[in-house]
């Protein structure tokens, strides 16, 4: 745990902006989750929220960065118990304007990645939407990730929802399964 706390600090030396820099970051980071050893550690204590995510976006969206890396830091934060807490506004509900490592890596079909991080963007009742219109709904539907397309319906996501419908999205992924549990939930 120390050692990502030694990295948290150096986070302020560097330019972040610089993709060189952010790709130096990276391999210190590769250099610590790949080989801890003992406990894992509670990363909202070392990292904020959006810290987390940013990492998360960077591993899946920087080009410099390997997928070996990216599944490699993802399973890392899975296996701490990470999860995300949506933002609440003044009245206590979610905003659900927001866009996820999941909306990155769907747009770079990463298959494996979309379904991992569902784990830690598992607050169903809260359909993160990002500025093209693409919701973690959709997601699910375009990726055949049956299991979840049943949460979002639990929590009471339409299904007939007439901006990008979910059944079109899953017919035209060819995801029959979602297909039929959307069918099954409309009206």
């Amino acid at each position: 745990m120390e050692a990502l706390i030694i990295l948290k600090g150096s986070l302020q030396d560097l330019n972040l902006e610089i993709q060189e820099e952010r790709c130096k970051l990276f391999v210190q980071l590769y250099s610590i989750i790949s080989q801890w050893q003992g406990d894992l550690p509670n990363l909202r204590l070392i990292f904020q929220s959006n810290e987390i995510d940013w990492f998360l976006t960077e591993a899946i969206t920087n080009e410099e960065i390997s997928i070996d890396v990216t599944v490699t830091f993802v399973n890392f934060v899975i296996s701490t118990g990470y999860k995300d807490q949506p933002e609440r506004d003044e009245s206590v509900n979610p905003s659900t304007r927001r866009v996820t490592p999941i909306h990155h890596a769907s747009r770079k079909n990463l298959t494996e990645i979309v379904h991992k991080l569902f784990s830690v963007y598992d607050n169903f009742d809260v359909n993160y939407i990002d500025e093209s219109g693409l919701t973690h709904c959709h997601v699910a539907c375009m990726f055949g990730l049956e299991n979840y397309v049943q949460k979002f319906l639990k929590h009471g996501q339409d299904p007939n929802h007439l901006v990008g419908p979910p059944l079109h999205l899953s017919l035209a992924y060819r995801c029959e399964r979602v297909a039929r549990v959307l069918l099954s939930n409309g009206r």
